[in-house]
């Protein structure tokens, strides 16, 4: 388990311990605002920002991560599917901060995270996802799925992922959970809605 909290977002995108068991990182994470901002933008406060279309808050909630809030008084965990409550608000008290995120790595472990917008770079995204998963033997052992810009938070699709764990792979499989999975969203526009099932297609394949 990791706790990177403090850590610029262009630390995350150069981990050498993320890119073992995602190399895709490097890449994928240049989507993630222009180079200057990542170099100095914290993975926590992209988290505690709450935007419904956050990039770093769907891929984490695809890897079940956990916070712990540290205050003059207290320390406290709590798991980040928890924490967003609302439109950007978040479940921190006023004398709490950040403290650690912690998410368990697998040897594994594979990730997806897919986002689209109008221009390739220094854009926010109109849809994102991302999702973890272990398979073994065609079967899904482990899956997490995470959608932004399909709600007023960053979504874990709970029905979904449970939906999948434990079942072999099929294309019957496959679109019995996005039929689901579109029972979980709240689309914030009805521009979104086709967007967000071509992304969710692209990242279960």
């Amino acid at each position: 388990m990791q706790p990177l909290c403090n850590a610029r977002i262009e630390t995350l995108r150069l981990s050498e311990h993320l890119q073992a068991f995602y190399p895709q990182i490097v890449d994928d994470f240049k989507l993630i605002c222009s180079a200057p901002i990542r170099q100095q933008a914290s993975i926590g406060g992209n988290l505690v920002n709450a935007s419904p279309i956050g990039d770093l808050s769907v891929f984490f909630l695809a890897l079940n991560a956990e916070l712990t809030l540290n205050s003059p008084s207290k320390k406290r965990k709590i798991s980040l599917r928890n924490f967003f409550k609302s439109y950007k608000q978040v479940d921190i008290q006023i004398d709490e901060w950040l403290d650690e995120i912690h998410f368990q790595c697998p040897e594994a472990l594979r990730i997806s995270f897919e986002k689209v917008c109008k221009r390739t770079h220094l854009d926010i995204a109109s849809v994102n996802s991302a999702m973890s998963l272990v398979l073994h033997e065609n079967q899904f052992k482990q899956i997490h799925i995470a959608v932004g810009g399909v709600a007023a938070i960053p979504l874990y699709l709970h029905k979904t992922s449970a939906f999948l764990r434990d079942k072999k792979i099929s294309l019957s499989l496959l679109q019995q959970a996005l039929d689901l999975a579109q029972t979980e969203i709240y689309p914030l526009s009805i521009i979104h809605y086709p967007t967000f099932v071509v992304v969710l297609i692209i990242s279960v394949y």
